[in-house]
């Protein structure tokens, strides 16, 4: 790490509660934008353990299989009405250097059905409710 680095680091730590703060708060709206969907089986949310304090560095949620849409036809559908989203992750025992052949099924299925939604720090609700929005005309018509 060059002195540079350090610097930034040293400076982001100081602003650190109020970004743990501030992505508390997205995942809270996204839970209550997101809740009917979850109701009905659509889409599974971000869970919070009792034991832990999450910091929700991303905003994650799980397609059900009961949905009538892949993960990959909702983020497309997402990207077309402006909104960028990523999947959650490449399983490594899928990666070339790792593949062994071995299936890992838990670990397939979260990522065929995971989306990381915008959890910028700077988005405010009515952001969040866009994409929650968009989400629900999507899967559930509106």
């Amino acid at each position: 790490m060059t002195n540079l680095q350090a610097a930034i680091g040293v400076a982001q730590l100081k602003k650190l509660d109020k970004f743990i703060e501030k992505k508390r708060q997205i995942a809270k709206w996204y839970a209550e934008e997101l809740k009917e969907l979850e109701e009905k089986g659509l889409v599974k949310l971000h869970p919070e353990m009792n034991w832990a304090k999450c910091v929700y560095w991303m905003y994650c949620i799980l397609i059900e299989d009961r949905a009538d849409i892949s993960r990959d036809e909702l983020m497309q559908k997402l990207e077309n009405a402006g909104i960028e989203t990523r999947p959650f992750f490449v399983p490594m025992h899928t990666l070339p250097m790792y593949n062994s052949g071995k299936r890992l099924p838990v670990a397939e299925s979260l990522a065929e059905r995971g989306i990381n939604l915008p959890s910028s720090v700077k988005l405010e609700f009515d952001q969040i409710e866009r994409v929650c929005d968009e989400i629900g005309g999507i899967m559930d018509g509106g």
